[in-house]
């Protein structure tokens, strides 16, 4: 992801500019949102980087969750195959 300055010329001979935030969307395509000013940009970009971020972590810990459940699974299986025997 990155921020960046786009300028432009209109048709009257007129600048135009805008601050850029680029990025990947949840599709995987490339996405491009405009802004007035850097800082919005900015913010928008760590609001986009820092949720992926979350959900990188959400991902981590909720396959060790399930491996916690798995293992619990395996022990209460070991458990009643013993009670068995």
């Amino acid at each position: 992801m990155s921020v960046r300055k786009r300028t432009w010329r209109n048709r009257d001979g007129s600048r135009g500019e805008a601050w850029v935030a680029n990025y990947t969307g949840r599709d995987g395509t490339r996405r491009l949102k405009s802004f007035d000013r850097k800082r919005d940009a900015q913010a928008f970009e760590a609001a986009v980087t820092g949720g992926k971020a979350r959900m990188a972590k959400l991902a981590t810990s909720l396959r060790a969750v399930l491996d916690q459940q798995e293992i619990s699974e395996l022990c209460a299986e070991l458990k009643r195959q013993s009670d068995r025997e």
